[in-house]
């Protein structure tokens, strides 16, 4: 029993913000299949992704994850500033 509990919360904090990013709010943005959850604070866009895909590319992903962020602030992603994994993307933000 001990071992689902400490199990559910790991897997519970893998689709958690970063700690720079607790109490911003957050919107859920699909675009072509691929689903992220887009936060911003202070310029920055972070983008979590939270579907299941077998084997994703970062190379796939990237423009999936540049949109998502724009589609959530509004804002465009700054060229040449997205950085991350195929789980979480952050780039900065020109509004």
């Amino acid at each position: 029993m001990r071992a689902l509990v400490l199990s559910s919360l790991v897997l519970a904090a893998c689709n958690a913000p970063a700690p720079d990013g607790l109490g911003t709010p957050s919107r859920l943005v699909e675009i072509d299949g691929s689903r992220f959850r887009v936060s911003q604070q202070d310029g920055v866009a972070t983008a979590i992704r939270t579907d299941v895909d077998f084997r994703p590319t970062v190379a796939k992903l990237r423009p999936r994850a540049t949109r998502a962020m724009e589609k959530a602030s509004g804002c465009a992603v700054v060229a040449g500033s997205l950085e991350g994994d195929a789980a979480l993307m952050r780039a900065r933000l020109l509004c």
